[in-house]
């Protein structure tokens, strides 16, 4: 046991997260050369064995507490993330944040019922969009009744919450230490930390509002009528007189772009064209600094 033990540590004394001075004041072990030419641990006895596992394992127990750790190599069991939290809550939370999207939009807002369960708005914006499809389906004519066992079984599994942990976005942290050189009586910058606070708003503000204009997109709300399948697998029957022509203008002073069908009839685009090129150009992102 003691070989599987110190093998199952070896990696995690490379990465320190446990300190090897303190295996090897627990648990000294002594090597025999075998004929065979391979090493073994020596032991005098069963008893003496088993009393040296146990106090490598209260060392590297101990040393995992004092430290804080998050690895738990030894399969003693941690504290789940916080995080988890925010995506088991119950279906009666679900429901009742529908309803009161559903009775009044505005005053209960994706961004709204973010702040009163303490939840990111692009889960609250999946939940309204996943209770209005399931509305929407039960009444259709000749819906099959919701079976909700799955879901019953699952919240009796991982159990349930009435409300998120303050889900927010955080920056990625460093991966080293970013150290700066300052000039002799220099202090560093005590405003550093409010502008990182301000543009972790920003990032999280574009990444809202991506997630609603592709939940639009996806649910057919936006863009009605344009093809969303990535393979064809038959030829696409053509419309009579073929189709019309999409034009993009090129350079600074270029027109709006338009359609030109086969008889040179020209037209503005309608709302899924436009949508089609809105979709296709690129998206300027700046670089965040980490």
């Amino acid at each position: 046991m003691i070989r599987t033990l110190f093998k199952t540590t070896a990696t995690a004394i490379r990465e320190g997260l446990i300190h090897a001075p303190s295996l090897r004041a627990a648990a000294p072990l002594q090597f025999k050369r075998h004929e065979s030419g391979g090493d073994d641990f020596e032991s005098d006895d069963e008893e003496d064995t088993k009393k040296r596992e146990e106090e490598a394992i209260e060392a590297i127990m101990e040393d995992l507490e004092c430290q804080e750790y998050i690895a738990d190599i030894v399969g003693h069991g941690m504290d789940p993330e916080v995080s988890w939290a925010n995506t088991i809550l119950s279906e009666t939370t679900k429901d009742e944040m529908y309803e009161l999207h559903e009775n009044n939009p505005i005053e209960h807002s994706t961004a709204a019922l973010a702040r009163r369960y303490q939840i990111r708005e692009q889960r609250a914006a999946a939940i309204i969009a996943l209770k209005q499809i399931e509305h929407a389906a039960e009444q259709s004519e000749g819906a099959f009744p919701v079976d909700n066992e799955l879901a019953t079984l699952a919240e009796e599994l991982h159990g349930t919450v009435e409300k998120g942990t303050n889900e927010s976005y955080l920056r990625p942290a460093f991966s080293y230490p970013k150290f700066k050189v300052l000039p002799e009586g220099e202090l560093p910058d005590e405003g550093a930390a409010e502008r990182a606070r301000l543009e972790d708003e920003k990032v999280d503000q574009v990444m809202i509002r991506d997630f609603k204009e592709n939940l639009a997109y996806n649910l057919g709300k936006v863009g009605a009528g344009l093809s969303l399948k990535s393979r064809v697998k038959q030829p696409i029957k053509h419309p009579e007189g073929g189709y019309p022509y999409l034009v993009l203008p090129l350079g600074k002073t270029a027109q709006e772009p338009f359609v030109v069908s086969r008889n040179g009839e020209k037209r503005d685009l309608d709302e899924k064209e436009a949508e089609y090129i809105r979709r296709s150009k690129a998206k300027p992102r700046r670089q965040t600094q980490l």
